[in-house]
């Protein structure tokens, strides 16, 4: 996979690659990503973010595969713009799936084969297994660096996954065919005729989409099938392989114009946002009476519950990676491989500082003193082996506060939803996090420090990509237990009283989820960052172009953190779960064995007199709600 460019430079790819193609192609597809990301925010069709994944990943995918043409040496690049281009329109296909479920929802379900609650579950479910083969072979095939046994093996993992999305694909077409043939037939919705005859174009634009993505996954099918592997070759041969025109032709226009389709008529236009509400006015009823509606049960008379606070956290940790330079700058006079922005480190410094102090208001105004002390000791940290280990232990701390935020929300709402007891929560994941925390810091404490022992850094390396690992590994298992949790309080007839909380909790697991995609981009990053890290005796220094470049750093690290942070300052849990912890959203108290309520940072002290006192068996408890 490697041929000589004009420059004479080593090239990642089978022929002399176009770097404007790929440039204009990330900023159509970043054009499309912002109309997208508005259009979700006007219509509230939250149910789109599959589409902004699936944009998002193309623009990743060209924008890395212009640093991969610029810098032949870095695998790991190369390995994500495969990645991310390769799987982006299975996404795309997850994201038909679930318009069509929502169509048929609205139209009614009697006219599908398949009930429409089936469609999602069945038709994303092989989707994801497909998108998770295609991105085994993908990357297995961006690292076989002329390893042909192992190009063969990526082919099959490839194949495989494409020709599971085509079935797949197929199989769903079929089914979105006979309910529109059979909707329209339908004497019943002849008189709602006007909104039939408009929802054409929202056909129309599945149809579009349908074509082009089948259109793309047969010719990557036909481009894997048809590479010819030789043992007397050092490359693979196939001419769609090794000619760059048909990934712009079959590929990425097609997608372009089908993004661009759902862009002109988007499915807000048509759709209600209230999942189960139907044409004719009516709600779907599903088993246990819960009559759907997006982001929340169905609206009810008004209820004034308790409305209360609770905590949030942030640390902060500024400066690049490792210690030594890569030709552009002395190593006597830097600890960086690269010659380090000094005003960025400013600007992050003082944009984390903001964000400190305005947790730090947070935690007094709403009295989460547990955070405060959480803080006094990250910010007692000092010089470049602490600046080295902070930025990237940081995140760690962050997904550790994630796991306390839902474990109160679990406790406010109702622990009765959760897979796993709220109390245990806590205890498994902020438990895994610490390990995960301490091996980090391990590992970057080491690599800081080896000035130059390669021995040093090669244990440092595999440290922190075992405490990388065991982070993305836990927090994966974790938003599993979380998204459950959502969907299962979501769907419950018994909450229906409690629609405003809610409702207003929406914001708030929305700030959850932004912090958590944020949270696994940023480790998948430093994943690929130290993994990619070459250690060769002959060269006294490691090479990598994610080590020997600073804004990656801020791109793919602070950035995120930084927007993760600022999410839950904007959307504090304060405004919406209680300080004490075991208040439910129904005015009771969790009862725990030995009768121990439960009050953030110790037990309630006695004696004292509170307003609005509510009995319990054999003690009381003030009931305090708070305005927001």
């Amino acid at each position: 996979m490697a041929d000589e460019n004009d420059s004479g430079k080593k090239s990642n790819y089978p022929y002399d690659p176009v770097t404007w193609a790929a440039v204009l192609f990330a900023i159509l597809f970043a054009i499309t990503l912002i109309i997208h990301a508005y259009q979700i925010f006007r219509y509230k069709t939250w149910y789109m973010w599959v589409m902004i994944v699936a944009i998002g990943l193309e623009v990743i995918g060209f924008i890395t595969r212009v640093m991969s043409i610029k810098n032949p040496d870095s695998l790991g690049v190369l390995v994500i713009s495969q990645t991310g281009i390769v799987v982006a329109p299975a996404f795309l296909a997850a994201q038909d799936y679930m318009i069509i479920g929502r169509v048929m929802s609205y139209v009614g379900k009697e006219y599908g084969y398949i009930n429409h609650t089936k469609i999602t579950k069945i038709f994303v479910g092989a989707d994801v297994f497909a998108i998770l083969t295609q991105s085994s072979g993908g990357a297995l095939l961006a690292s076989a660096d002329g390893d042909l046994d192992k190009m063969k093996l990526a082919q099959k993992v490839l194949l495989f996954g494409l020709a599971l999305q085509v079935i797949t694909f197929g199989i769903f077409a079929f089914v979105a065919i006979a309910f529109d043939v059979r909707s329209a037939r339908s004497p019943a919705l002849r008189v709602f005729k006007e909104e039939m005859k408009s929802m054409r174009k929202l056909w129309l634009a599945f149809y579009v989409s349908s074509a082009l993505i089948t259109a793309r996954s047969i010719y990557r099918t036909v481009e894997f099938a048809d590479i010819k592997f030789t043992p007397g070759a050092d490359d693979a041969q196939g001419y769609t392989y090794t000619h760059e025109w048909p990934l712009y032709a079959f590929d990425s226009i097609p997608i372009l114009i089908s993004v661009a389709f759902f862009c002109v008529w988007n499915p807000g236009h048509w759709l209600p946002t209230k999942k189960g509400l139907r044409m004719d006015g009516t709600y779907e009823e599903i088993s246990g009476g819960r009559k759907y509606i997006c982001c929340g049960p169905r609206k009810e008379p008004k209820y004034q519950g308790p409305v209360a606070t609770t905590g949030d956290n942030i640390e902060v940790a500024l400066h690049p990676v490792m210690a030594d330079d890569n030709n552009t700058v002395d190593r006597s006079d830097t600890n960086f491989p690269y010659d380090p922005t000094l005003w960025a480190a400013y600007l992050f410094t003082v944009l984390y500082g903001i964000a400190l102090l305005w947790h730090l208001a947070q935690a007094i105004r709403y009295k989460t003193g547990f955070i405060i002390e959480a803080i006094k000791k990250i910010t007692t940290l000092w010089p470049i082996v602490i600046s080295q280990t902070g930025v990237i232990v940081a995140p760690a701390f962050l997904a550790a506060q994630d796991y306390m935020i839902i474990g109160r929300i679990m406790s406010y709402v109702g622990k009765e939803y959760g897979y796993i007891n709220h109390t245990k929560i806590t205890k498994i994941f902020v438990a895994a996090d610490i390990a995960a925390i301490l091996t980090q810091a391990s590992g970057g404490s080491m690599l800081s420090g080896a000035d130059g022992d390669m021995n040093q850094m090669k244990v440092g390396q595999k440290i922190l990509l075992g405490g990388l690992a065991i982070q993305v590994i836990t927090f994966g298992i974790f938003s599993f237990v979380a998204i459950a949790f959502d969907i299962r309080s979501s769907r419950s007839p018994a909450l229906r009283p409690y629609h405003n909380e809610m409702r207003g909790m929406r914001k708030l697991w929305i700030a959850f989820y932004v912090s958590s995609v944020l949270i696994t981009a940023r480790s998948i990053f430093r994943t690929v960052e130290f993994a990619e890290i070459k250690f060769s005796a002959s060269d006294d220094d490691p090479v990598g172009y994610l080590l020997n470049h600073e804004w990656p750093m801020y791109v793919f690290d602070a950035i995120p953190v930084l927007i993760s942070v600022l999410f839950f300052a904007f959307w504090h849990p304060g405004f919406w779960l209680p300080a004490k912890k075991g208040l439910r959203i129904d005015g009771t108290w969790e009862e725990i064995p030995g009768r121990r309520r439960f009050i953030c940072c110790g037990r309630r002290k006695p004696g004292k007199k509170r307003p609005e006192v509510a009995t319990l068996p054999s003690s009381s408890v003030a009931l305090t709600p708070m305005s927001v």
